[in-house]
């Protein structure tokens, strides 16, 4: 039985009144969510079974603070990964955070690195240029307002040795719900630049050289071309001293070609952690003569014959 590349139907309307949520302006294609859920999604969009609960999945902007992929899911975290972009990069270090929902991750950027380098030299890597697609999530990014839960108070303590008056203030505590609105103090506030973008357009625009790219934990929400274009712009944009961050959730292949596969192809490797670089050898480079055989390339490591 031969294994086809699976094909996602290009969505041109939707009866449901949220699908200007899922609508990607700059591909004119609707996002689809996690592959094992799509068809559902497709007819719950549809009106065909209204009744499926597709939980959000695409724009739902749930994260937290210090997410514990940063290193990988068993790696030492946040203080490791500070340590390893001090020893990683020399001078000034351009710091992209895409997909950077309401601001969680930049923030634990900036205080891992203040924490572990020290206010001067985190200097260098500041200020963070941070972008997601929902203009919703970005304007209230900009108050420098932020809620989270009990969990992620544990997490920014421990960060912070004890001392979250440091970078926030608590404006309120529901004890019932244990949940918590916070407001950040300008040594986190302004050194994030929010505004609303895609990696597929925005990443041409990022400096090349000496860059770390925050992707995490998005990309297989993008169709396979958007991928491929995306990785492929990466390639042509960032240089040897540039570093890309991609997430748990982007590592594993259950019917799609995994994360690394696409940027494996275009001549990238990993050095350490879910770090990325750009492999210095031109013979990996140029290994290909065009799209078509990269794709082929793709479509070999992720599908396969079987005979009945």
């Amino acid at each position: 039985m031969k294994i086809s590349p699976i094909i996602y139907p290009k969505q041109t309307s939707f009866k449901s009144s949220e699908r200007t949520r899922y609508y990607n302006k700059a591909t004119g294609e609707y996002l689809r969510p996690y592959y094992s859920v799509f068809e559902d999604y497709i007819s719950f969009m549809d009106g065909i079974n209204p009744n499926y609960n597709c939980v959000r999945i695409v724009n739902s902007n749930k994260t937290n603070f210090f997410r514990g992929d940063i290193t990988g899911y068993f790696g030492a975290g946040w203080n490791e990964f500070a340590k390893y972009l001090d020893e990683e990069f020399k001078g000034k270090v351009n710091v992209y955070d895409f997909g950077c929902s309401d601001g969680s991750e930049a923030y634990s950027l900036i205080i891992s690195l203040i924490e572990n380098l020290g206010e001067e030299n985190a200097k260098r890597f500041l200020p963070v240029y941070a972008y997601d697609i929902d203009p919703y999530i970005i304007r209230s990014a900009r108050t420098g307002k932020i809620k989270c839960d009990g969990d992620d108070m544990k997490k920014i303590n421990e960060h912070t040795n004890n001392n979250p008056d440091k970078y926030f203030t608590v404006l309120a505590h529901n004890k019932k719900t244990d949940t918590y609105t916070l407001e950040a103090k300008p040594v986190l506030r302004d050194n994030v630049i929010f505004n609303t973008g895609d990696i597929s357009r925005k990443i041409e625009d990022v400096e090349g050289s000496n860059s770390l790219i925050l992707c995490r934990n998005f990309w297989r929400y993008m169709s396979q071309e958007q991928i491929f274009q995306t990785v492929k712009k990466m390639k042509d944009t960032l240089d040897f001293s540039s570093r890309i961050t991609i997430g748990d959730f982007d590592m594993y292949n259950e019917g799609l070609c995994a994360i690394p596969d696409f940027f494996e192809a275009a001549g990238f490797y990993s050095p350490k952690f879910n770090i990325i670089a750009k492999e210095k050898d031109p013979k990996i480079l140029s290994r290909f003569k065009n799209d078509e055989e990269y794709l082929q390339y793709l479509y070999n490591r992720c599908y396969y014959n079987e005979d009945d």
